[in-house]
């Protein structure tokens, strides 16, 4: 078996540029939302008075701030969870590793290997010069065999630190951003956010279309946004949920 590593493997800079074109290219995508998230808040004002402190170029500015935000910590989530595969991985490899060199510690196994290994390749050599031959080969192998578990055993350490990054709130929204999109909301219209169904709600439902996550139920992000607004409450004297808030 011919072992194939890409040279990007041998450090993160690649792998954390590809991260940041992945994030400016869905952010492009975002951008073409733009028109009709901005719709949504000036739609938002209409029909009630209230006093937006929000222009639409404020708006937007928050909103791509959120958004990329919010890509981040998507990135971020994907690369944890692919790091503590890759943990499991390594460990796994790290146990056979220690048992190859174990069992290649083994008197009766080295004897079964140097004659398996005598038949197949010294049968012209005699016997005496090829087992010393052989014998080299086998040390050389358990060494080799000890590196390779002491390097997965640190690969496998490093790989468990970075997916033990902390992944607060839903995978789907977290209650931090939904709570920046409900301040937006208050300041572009004027008027408090609802819990759960409604114009706020289908907002963030354009929101999370405009950012790749157009598949999601409209019901788990109507529960969302009544988790978050429970938080927001509870946390915050100024939350944008809260009726008399200066947001």
């Amino acid at each position: 078996m011919k072992l194939k590593c890409a040279k990007s493997s041998l450090g993160s800079g690649h792998n954390q540029a590809n991260q940041r074109a992945l994030i400016q290219s869905s952010l492009a995508r975002f951008d073409k939302s733009k028109k009709k998230l901005l719709q949504k808040l000036i739609d938002g004002r209409r029909g009630r008075t209230a006093t937006a402190i929000y222009d639409t170029e404020e708006c937007w500015a928050i909103l791509r701030r959120v958004a990329e935000g919010y890509l981040i910590h998507e990135q971020r989530r994907i690369s944890a969870t692919s790091d503590a595969q890759m943990a499991k991985d390594l460990t796994k490899l790290e146990q056979k590793l220690s048992d190859a060199h174990e069992l290649l510690g083994k008197t009766a196994v080295a004897g079964e290997l140097i004659r398996a290994i005598f038949d197949a390749h010294y049968t012209q050599t005699p016997a005496g010069d090829a087992a010393s031959k052989i014998l080299t080969e086998l040390n050389e192998a358990a060494r080799h065999v000890r590196k390779l578990e002491m390097a997965t055993s640190r690969a496998a350490a490093k790989a468990r630190r970075r997916s033990g990054r902390p992944n607060s709130g839903s995978t789907i929204l977290p209650s931090d951003y939904i709570i920046k999109l409900a301040r937006l909301y208050r300041g572009a219209t004027g008027h408090v956010p609802g819990a759960g169904e409604g114009p706020f709600g289908f907002f963030l439902l354009d929101f999370l279309n405009a950012v790749g996550r157009g598949n999601l139920a409209g019901r788990s992000v109507f529960n969302l946004i009544i988790s978050a607004r429970k938080k927001s409450l509870a946390a915050d004297a100024d939350s944008p949920f809260k009726r008399n808030s200066t947001h």
